[in-house]
């Protein structure tokens, strides 16, 4: 009976080690994905689409990132044009190949 009650004991504590391994690997995807991706990185992603697009922006500031997935952020982007227009707009931005771009603007 002793030996019994520790082998159930023993699995418990296994399948118990597992589970919390399996969820510590799935918040660290997320985690990896935030740390790739700083909000000054994106500021600059996007100050560079805006700028080969010829629209004339001072500066760029994205305010928050939320990330949907690893490869996958929605980001809150703010910016003043030359002629002096204040622009807020969401912008989502993919990781393809290891790189962090705006879908369908291909340069």
């Amino acid at each position: 009976m002793y030996k019994k009650s520790v082998k159930i004991t023993g699995w418990v504590l296994l399948m118990l080690f597992l589970a919390l391994l399996m969820v510590g690997c799935g918040a660290a995807t997320l985690t990896t994905a935030k740390s790739e991706l700083t909000p000054n990185q994106a500021a600059e992603l996007i100050y560079h689409d805006l700028t080969f697009h010829g629209v004339g922006v001072e500066k760029v500031n994205v305010t928050s990132c939320v990330f949907k997935d690893r490869n996958t952020t929605v980001v809150d982007a703010t910016y003043t044009t030359e002629d002096g227009k204040n622009i807020s707009q969401k912008v989502t931005l993919v990781r393809e190949n290891g790189q962090w771009l705006i879908p369908d603007h291909d340069h």
